[in-house]
């Protein structure tokens, strides 16, 4: 999904169109709130989907970084 955010970016359009499809992935799991506001962070905007990305898998789940 991280590729298709990069491609869609790379065309123009703003990644985070493509990222909230990911924000009910982690739905009734612990650190759920955590991931959804990770993604939706506006001031994450500017940065690349990897790292965004990175960041929220970290806030999810320490231990999978």
């Amino acid at each position: 999904m991280v590729d298709y955010m990069r491609r869609a970016s790379a065309t123009g359009e703003p990644w985070s169109h493509v990222s909230r499809h990911l924000l009910g992935l982690r739905n009734g799991q612990a650190g759920a709130r955590r991931w959804r506001q990770v993604w939706s962070d506006h001031r994450l905007k500017n940065d690349a989907p990897a790292a965004v990305s990175a960041q929220a898998r970290a806030a999810f789940s320490p231990e999978l970084v």
